[in-house]
């Protein structure tokens, strides 16, 4: 059974942490994190291993997002688990891209939820999770949703599976 000062503990290294992202302080963010093993895992499938993966996928966000603001929500904390359900805001405003993408100038907010494991006081692992559907509509990479280019797309979608689905039939 784990203590609660070590829930407290934990808690509070994942809040510096966050705090940390918030502020665009990379280098407090890693010293949340153990020297070396460490995997923050976002969406995407990218397994990024800390220190240089966590510089290289959040520096290269900081760049792209000229406004960023990371607020945790709730946290819960439960053995070496720290759950934090957290809401970010920002603005694809440059002068960075973001995954390729040039600027948009558009800006929103997403919901997400981290489940994070800490040992001996450190972040070990990060499991990011989040719509990234809704990510792109928050910057102005999708269509917003229910609007004429977003049921556009659906459609073209859906008529690609459809024309698919055919011509597997055919094959058979």
């Amino acid at each position: 059974m784990t203590s609660v000062d070590t829930l407290e503990q934990n808690t509070a290294i994942v809040r510096e942490y966050f705090s940390a992202l918030n502020d665009r302080d990379l280098d407090r963010a890693v010293k949340c994190w153990v020297a070396t093993g460490g995997v923050e895992a976002v969406p995407g499938n990218r397994n990024l291993p800390v220190p240089a993966g966590l510089r290289g996928f959040f520096g290269s966000l900081f760049d792209a997002m000229g406004e960023w603001k990371l607020e945790v929500i709730e946290t819960t904390a439960q053995g070496d688990r720290v759950c934090v359900h957290w809401r970010a805001q920002a603005a694809f405003t440059g002068p960075g891209r973001f995954d390729g993408f040039l600027p948009t100038g558009a800006g929103g907010e997403v919901q997400g939820l981290d489940q994070l494991t800490v040992r001996d006081g450190l972040i070990v692992r990060n499991d990011a999770y989040f719509d990234a559907m809704e990510l792109g509509r928050a910057i102005g990479l999708m269509p917003p949703a229910g609007s004429p280019p977003d049921k556009g797309m659906k459609g073209m979608v859906n008529l690609q599976t459809r024309v698919k689905g055919l011509l597997a039939k055919r094959k058979k």
